[in-house]
Formats: structure tokens, C-alpha cells, sequence
């Protein structure tokens, strides 16, 4: 009787920890160097789920931790524009899913992100004026701030004439 007792009073000792649901669809929208993470609740997610979104580089240990972005519940994005700041790095991210009352944890896939080949970029201005027996031609950047970054492009300037012969 006794042996019977302990049986079921041990369920209630040792309660069984859930694993909250992974976060779904993660997907990193970038436009004009502004980086913006935004991902789904799993099904059935729990509503004390809380979301913390980490990274690393090609030339860091992991996993850092997104100022700001530690215990995201609602709406599920995260702003990674200050912390990817540097356009020529590689930047691997992924969105944990935790408890409030518990360790377990699930994680996304892990998202590799390039700011200067993924990002969203403006056209430059083009400004086309004619010059005695030429034509002038001046670029600048749509954004000031990011007159770097396309200072270090390579244009083609293709000019075509009435006859519609590209020169």
C-alpha cells in the first residue's frame, strides 16, 4: 500500500517540463542598412513564451545576446540595425524560445545574414546635365548616412540615342 501511495504522489513532485514551441519563420527584412528580425509563435505556444534573439560572427565565439531583444514577447521582431553595423561582416542569428518558470528552450534555424549583399538598397540619384559638348553625370547617395557604401560600388553607365544603339 505504501509502494502504491509514493506512486502517485511522485508525479506531483517532479512536475514534467514542456519545451515551448520553436518560433517559426524567422525572417530578417533589411532595407537601407535597416535590419529588422521578425518571426511567428510556434502552435500552441504558451503565453508566458518569451523570446530572446542571439548571434555571432565569422570572427566571434558564440552567442551574443541583442540588447533589447533578451525576453521579446509581444510583437515577436527584434531591431538589429545597431548591432549590425558593420556591412562587410557576416552575422549568424537565430530567435530561443524560453519559459518564465522553466530552462527548457527551443531555437530557430540559424539565419546567415550579409548586410552588404542582403540589404535593400535605393537607387543612388542620378543627375544628368549637359556639359559644352558632353553630358555630365553625378551619382549620390539616396541616404547621407550611407554615401560610404555606395562610394564603394562599381557603376555601368550605359547611354542609349534615338536610334536605340546602347554607347
Amino acid at each position: 500500500m505504501l509502494i502504491l501511495l509514493l506512486l502517485c504522489w511522485l508525479p506531483s513532485v517532479s512536475p514534467v517540463k514542456s519545451v515551448p514551441a520553436a518560433p517559426l519563420r524567422a525572417v530578417l527584412k533589411s532595407s537601407n542598412m535597416n535590419h529588422i528580425l521578425q518571426w511567428d509563435r510556434g502552435p500552441d505556444t504558451a503565453p508566458d513564451t518569451a523570446y530572446s534573439v542571439s548571434f555571432h560572427t565569422d570572427r566571434s565565439p558564440c552567442c551574443d545576446v541583442v540588447p533589447g531583444c533578451e525576453r521579446v514577447v509581444d510583437p515577436p521582431v527584434c531591431d538589429l540595425t545597431q548591432e549590425f553595423s558593420d556591412p562587410e561582416e557576416t552575422y549568424h542569428i537565430r530567435v530561443t524560445a524560453g519559459l518564465e518558470a522553466d530552462s527548457a528552450q527551443s531555437s530557430s534555424p540559424w539565419i546567415t545574414f550579409h548586410p552588404l549583399s542582403d540589404t535593400e538598397l535605393e537607387l543612388p540619384i542620378l543627375r544628368v546635365t549637359h556639359c559644352e559638348s558632353s553630358l555630365c553625370v553625378d551619382m549620390s547617395s539616396p541616404v547621407p548616412a550611407l554615401h560610404h557604401i555606395y562610394d564603394s560600388f562599381h557603376y555601368e553607365l550605359q547611354l542609349q540615342t534615338d536610334d536605340q544603339r546602347p554607347r
